[in-house]
């Protein structure tokens, strides 16, 4: 059983959704680039009124799909 701690704990260690900054971060790439694999529908961001934003699991699934098709 998860506790209200336990939850939060895991909530602050790993954040579900990233700026467009530490997404590029992550990826090891511009932001400029990464606004490229946005607007080519290659990562789909998440959008909270006028900020970008995108998952962890979006990185995950991108990075997995290139992975397959290398």
């Amino acid at each position: 059983m998860t506790t209200a701690n336990q939850t939060e704990e895991v909530a602050v260690e790993s954040p579900m959704l990233l700026t467009t900054r530490d997404a590029a971060t992550v990826l090891s790439i511009s932001r400029t680039t990464l606004y490229g694999l946005i607007a080519e529908g290659a990562i789909r961001p998440v959008h909270i009124g006028r900020s970008c934003r995108v998952s962890t699991t979006e990185l995950r699934r991108y990075v997995d799909q290139l992975q397959a098709a290398s």
